[in-house]
């Protein structure tokens, strides 16, 4: 994955380009150029006008896609779409525009930012994978898991990272990591692997041959039916509850759960919260907000909503944790207002201007 300084001389050599590129504005407190991510701003909203009441977002979703790709995007808005309210609410999709034109010769992702995320808020790009030539504008879906948000169109609710499905390190490179106290995952679980004791790695459960398994913390916060506003602080849209037994999610309710681990990342690398199918994970667990900065510290967050009634439990198994080298050394490791977050940690957009 590029990190700071390679996104810097990828632009330089022309293999990627932003316009307009702007690491540091003077209206925000937190850095468009994070330490291996950039973050994409919207300059419109758009609706997409329901067929009917009986349609659910999922299904909305597949019918967008489908129709976007018939027609192309900019027929799509011009006759599918409606005016942006000022609000994003539950079981409607909306379509954003990006400020941003991105060209690149490099594999690209965009993934929700955690602010946004913690908010219900998810963001799905549409036409954005490697765009060689004229740059475009990054087109998304957006949705909110059953929450509403009021959100002003200039936000950043996404951001772009670089090959970020390269290089990513088996198991064993990972142990070493361990070993050598670069990367820190603390827990007091014990694996199930049937290994002489060790203090570190009797705690990590791997997850086939490039993973480690992560689990549930005991905080629970469910959201309470109050609407969010992107620029305000969310503690009175929460109840707080503690795992301290099985505990019955109910369908299309909108909670935020944090890992069991707290995590600290190395400087030379990063991590990404992968939904992994398998034995591991009973539920359709879908790691929203995936990225994990090189640097960063504490518990990661979760965005659970589930379609049907779930049972959750503490330490129960939610994601795959994967490390993937920055290239070339970046500039600087993760500062911002998520470091040493503990438990469930709501959304701190509101920080931002």
């Amino acid at each position: 994955m590029l990190s700071d300084r390679g996104i810097r001389q990828a632009i330089k050599e022309g293999t990627l380009s932003i316009e307009p590129f702007n690491p540091y504005p003077r209206d925000q407190k937190t850095p468009n150029l994070g330490t291996c991510s950039y973050n994409l701003h919207n300059q419109a909203f758009f609706r997409v006008k329901r067929r009917d009441k009986t349609w659910h977002d999922s299904i909305t979703i597949a019918e967008v896609h489908r129709e976007i790709t018939e027609t192309g995007i900019d027929k799509f808005i011009s006759k599918k779409c409606a005016k942006y309210d000022g609000a994003f609410v539950p079981e409607q999709v909306y379509v954003s525009v990006s400020e941003e034109r991105v060209r690149s010769e490099l594999q690209i992702e965009v993934t929700t930012r955690s602010s946004a995320a913690r908010k219900g808020i998810e963001v799905m790009p549409i036409n954005l994978r490697r765009c060689e030539g004229a740059g475009d504008l990054v087109y998304s879906l957006i949705r909110t898991f059953h929450t509403t948000c009021e959100t002003p169109e200039s936000r950043s609710l996404c951001q772009l990272l670089i090959n970020s499905e390269g290089e990513v390190l088996k198991f064993e490179e990972i142990e070493n990591l361990l070993v050598q106290k670069k990367l820190r995952i603390k827990t007091d679980r014990y694996s199930s692997l049937e290994i002489p004791y060790h203090p570190i790695m009797s705690h990590i459960e791997p997850f086939g041959d490039r993973g480690v398994v992560l689990y549930l913390g005991r905080e629970l916060k469910v959201y309470n039916g109050k609407p969010f506003h992107i620029d305000n602080d969310d503690l009175a849209c929460f109840k707080i509850v503690e795992l301290n037994e099985p505990f019955s999610c109910l369908a299309n309710q909108f909670y935020l759960g944090h890992t069991d681990e707290e995590i600290k990342m190395p400087r030379n690398y990063a991590g990404m919260l992968r939904k992994v199918y398998g034995k591991f994970f009973p539920h359709d667990i879908h790691p929203r907000a995936p990225l994990i900065a090189n640097g960063s510290e504490g518990h990661q967050v979760f965005e659970f909503l589930f379609p049907s009634p779930v049972a959750l439990w503490y330490q129960m198994p939610i994601s795959g944790l994967e490390i993937l080298p920055l290239r070339p050394e970046p500039l600087r490791t993760y500062k911002g207002k998520y470091l040493g977050q503990q438990g469930a940690q709501t959304s701190l957009f509101h920080q931002e201007h």
